[in-house]
């Protein structure tokens, strides 16, 4: 059943006041699955007898006899069972069939069985919109219950896991609570000396802190901490599996029931204030790299040390290793110091995470020696997240000199025969899209650690396409996104890194600018399938040839971006392909690249050729843009490269109109928008244009031979909708005579 909803344009009691529409988190207990809060905001009782809560495919019918008091909350759950074990204490919840996307949809409140709309919202997982409620344990909450709650900027994700379901909204968990640290974990003991599972907590605060109402959870439930608990300075706190258990072997502090155990397989464990705001988090295992043998043997997963990343397994230990059984629960674990004598510095260099299918090297870590001697790395240990590679006996890294770590050596030796400075195979890969990486010492020392990511601020362009991380210097802080930047095609492992230039540009073109969705309307993509190589939507009209459009006068681009592309290679939000070139100077006999490019429908530019700038430009450099049918722009001013970055958005300022902008001798860009600037249209004829891009009668004739044509990629198709008529016309009228004076 697909329902049909009214435009929102009504004053309401009863508002919807929070969702709570995914949770992905491990902590089962807290997934109280769907659920939505109404809130009578009126100084009234509302009847709320027949009245129905729609989302887009399910409707809930409030029984007769329903009265919400003025000032009040309702909770309207897909599941009232598991929303009051999530949730307990809460009053006035109903249970429904309504479950809501992931995604975004809308959920609506009538009055009188779909007679009345009392109030209607359509919330999205996409920006404007807060993200952190898509899954990360926030609810989605309105700021005030005066405020319109159909615009995104009235809403706010919760910060805490749950929300406040039944009372005030709150922004919680923006001040951050004191640290506890999970410090030993107990998790199977040996069956005859059975104290039942256990953890132990750890103050390392030099003042001590109250964890009355603080919870433990884990992927079965939670546990309150009771009123009266807290932790001294420096001091430690154990929660029990059963207090009976414990106290019968140990006696030190302590607090219980929570009742069940810890999973001998490994699970999430994660220690939450009152708020339900994360204190700290555990993801333990009971296979390598966790410690492998604290399972049913009385020994206790131990931290070397409480600064250490506790998610990480190098920072444990068994208490085997420290020579004590049943773990030290309630005392410092006196783990020796792993990093005494302080080892050598070794830096992770560069990284092959997701490999190019085409040479396909399998993934491959480098390392680098910055130090004046040789480093012995025999029995090292490379650990990911869920995996560990004890490095050879033998294997020695020269003074500044490099070694590459190997998912797989055949693959990586067949790939780069004249390198062979490397080790393996690992027998593990890298993760697609983020991953910490750690290099320890054979004691457990970490030698150097970072957590990668293929989304920005880190480049992205590693992430299959061919290139690989690559840290800009070894001395510079390699867990800084700003430190890295991508290589040429697939890398340099075993030698200095080389980098490419993470180009992020934006333009808006005028004609499918579309200032409602304040983006370009891409039809000729998704609607007609009419960019090169794309298969028509009409089939009587013949495929554009599966290449860049540039190789034709005037541009002459021999380049191979597109080719042999089909419909695979365009996403939904490619609107066109555009020129991009680079000049040290005002003049193109001062261009130093130019490649062809993609440009998304919200005006970003995706370079095909990543690695259009070479690390050897580094004076800065004005940024051309051409597109076959608009009349092409160039930065205002030369732009500077920083780190292998550039940066420069031509939606938002004018471009170059001559060398004094305080006099200028071309029109730049149109204003398409306030604040907002797009490249002339109607420049569909540039064979004429020898001296800058210059809209004229030729563009006119052109438009005139192609007048009527439909569902093509046309250069007089100048709003760009796959159809030359009038509209065209009408574009270039108003733009006749432009003159951009960039040069040519």
């Amino acid at each position: 059943m697909a329902l049909g909803f009214s435009t929102k344009s009504f004053s309401q009691d009863i508002i919807i006041n929070e969702i709570n529409y995914e949770y992905d988190e491990p902590f089962r207990g807290y997934n109280a699955k769907d659920w939505v809060e109404l809130y009578n905001r009126s100084a009234n009782a509302v009847d709320m007898s027949g009245w129905v809560l729609a989302d887009e495919d399910t409707l809930y019918t409030f029984q007769s006899g329903v009265v919400m008091p003025p000032n009040s909350y309702y909770i309207v759950a897909k599941d009232a069972v598991d929303f009051l074990d999530a949730h307990p204490g809460t009053g006035n919840v109903f249970e429904s069939d309504l479950s809501f996307s992931s995604s975004g949809e809308t959920i609506a409140l009538y009055q009188d069985s779909l007679v009345t709309l009392e109030d209607l919202v359509t919330y999205s997982d996409d920006a404007p919109w807060p993200d952190t409620p898509d899954g990360e344990g926030p609810t989605l909450s309105l700021a005030d219950p005066t405020l319109d709650n159909d615009i995104a900027s009235n809403w706010f994700g919760s910060g805490n896991y749950g929300g406040s379901p039944g009372q005030p909204n709150s922004i919680f968990c923006n001040v951050a609570p004191p640290k506890i640290v999970i410090n030993e974990i107990n998790y199977k003991s040996v069956a005859f000396v059975n104290p039942k599972d256990w953890i132990e907590l750890h103050n390392p605060n030099n003042f001590p802190v109250d964890i009355s109402g603080w919870e433990f959870a884990d992927e079965k439930g939670f546990f309150r901490v009771p009123v009266g608990v807290s932790i001294p300075a420096g001091g430690y706190h154990v929660l029990t599996q059963t207090s009976s258990s414990f106290s019968a072997i140990f006696g030190v502090p302590h607090t219980g029931d929570w009742g069940w155990g810890l999973d001998g397989g490994g699970e999430d464990i994660g220690l939450f204030t009152e708020n339900r705001c994360l204190v700290d988090k555990v993801d333990y295992d009971d296979d390598l790299p966790w410690p492998d043998d604290t399972d049913s043997t009385g020994f206790t997963i131990t931290l070397i040390d409480p600064g250490l990343n506790n998610n990480l397994p190098g920072s444990w230990i068994s208490s085997s290793q420290i020579g004590v059984i049943f773990g030290t629960p309630g005392q410092p674990n006196n783990v020796p110091d792993p990093c005494s004598p302080t080892p050598d510095r070794i830096v992770i260099n560069e990284i092959n995470y997701n490999s190019d299918t085409i040479l396909s090297p399998g993934n491959w870590v480098e390392l680098y020696n910055p130090g004046a001697t040789a480093v012995d790395l025999s029995d090292w240990r490379y650990y990911d997240e869920d995996s560990l590679y004890v490095i050879p006996s033998g294997t020695m890294i020269p003074p500044d000199g490099y070694l590459v770590l190997t998912e797989d050596d055949v693959r990586f030796s067949t790939a780069f025969p004249a390198v062979s400075n490397y080790v393996g195979p690992m027998g593990f890969g890298l993760s697609n899209n983020r991953e910490r990486i750690i290099l320890y010492t054979p004691n457990q020392c970490i030698v150097d650690s970072l957590k990668y990511n293929d989304k920005n601020p880190w480049p992205d362009a590693p992430d299959g396409e061919g290139p690989t991380l690559s840290l800009l210097d070894p001395s510079l802080d390699n867990t800084n996104p700003y430190s890295w930047a991508h290589s040429p095609a697939n890398g340099t492992p075993g030698a200095a890194n080389t980098f490419c230039t993470d180009i992020e540009l934006s333009v808006f073109l005028q004609g499918p600018y579309n200032p409602l969705t304040d983006e370009m309307d891409n039809q000729l993509n998704v609607d007609h399938g009419v960019l090169p190589g794309q298969t028509p939507a009409n089939p009587n009209i013949a495929p554009t040839p599966a290449v860049q459009p540039y190789g034709i006068a005037p541009w002459s681009y021999m380049g191979t971006e597109g080719t042999g592309w089909t419909d695979d290679n365009y996403s939904g939000k490619i609107l066109d392909w555009v020129m991009v070139s680079f000049r040290t100077g005002v003049d193109k006999s001062t261009e130093v690249s130019r490649s062809a490019a993609l440009v998304k429908k919200s005006g970003e530019i995706t370079m095909v050729n990543r690695c259009a700038i070479s690390d050897q430009v580094t004076t800065p450099v004005y940024a051309v843009i051409e597109h076959r049918n608009h009349a092409g722009v160039m930065s205002h001013q030369p732009i500077t490269i920083a780190n292998s970055r550039m940066d420069y958005d031509f939606r938002v300022q004018e471009s170059y109109v001559g060398p004094d902008p305080a006099n200028p001798i071309g029109a730049g860009q149109a204003v398409i928008g306030t604040g907002v600037y797009g490249m002339y249209a109607g420049d569909g004829d540039q064979s004429g244009d020898a001296f800058s891009y210059d809209i004229t009668g030729n563009d006119k004739t052109i438009w005139t031979m192609q007048n009527g044509q439909f569902g093509q990629y046309l250069e007089a198709d100048y709003d760009m909708d796959g159809d030359v008529n009038g509209n065209d016309k009408l574009i270039w009228s108003p733009n006749n005579g432009t003159s951009s004076r960039v040069p040519r």
